[in-house]
């Protein structure tokens, strides 16, 4: 380990504020760990399926950093993806939020008469509904 990222690590665990501080994303990038994206189409879902499928980006590539996915898509009963969701068709979506190595959760909404989403607007009010962040679709980095 460089001397820099022991450095970090160090302060981040005298401060105790791992996630507070984004020490772990940090030291994540210090370090040249490579970050993936994964999905989770709860469109497919034997539950409940939904207009939308759950992207997490900037997961740190190790062998437990599907963890979290996986685990939503098992509960759900939906199909799980070693990469992002398909892009093709994507409407808009929902920024959910931030975890604590630093990836982002989005909802990318797909057109679906059934649900009532249709457009950009759809989307927006879903989002709003739930207290999320509406967003345009990007790929990812």
């Amino acid at each position: 380990m460089r001397a820099s990222v022991r450095w970090a690590a160090v302060v981040c665990c005298v401060v105790g504020a791992w996630t507070q501080l984004g020490c772990l994303d940090e030291l994540a990038d210090r370090a040249g760990i490579e970050r993936v994206a994964r999905g989770c189409d709860i469109r497919t879902s034997q539950l409940e399926a939904r207009p939308y499928c759950q992207e997490w980006r900037g997961l740190l590539k190790s062998p437990s950093s599907d963890v979290t996915p996986r685990a939503v898509c098992n509960t759900l009963g939906a199909d799980f993806l070693e990469g992002p969701c398909p892009s093709q068709g994507i409407i808009a979506g929902c920024y959910i939020g931030e975890l604590g190595d630093g990836s982002k959760s989005y909802h990318w909404y797909y057109p679906s008469e059934e649900k009532n989403i249709m457009t950009a607007d759809d989307v927006k009010r879903a989002c709003e509904g739930g207290g999320d962040t509406f967003v345009m679709w990007t790929a990812p980095e």
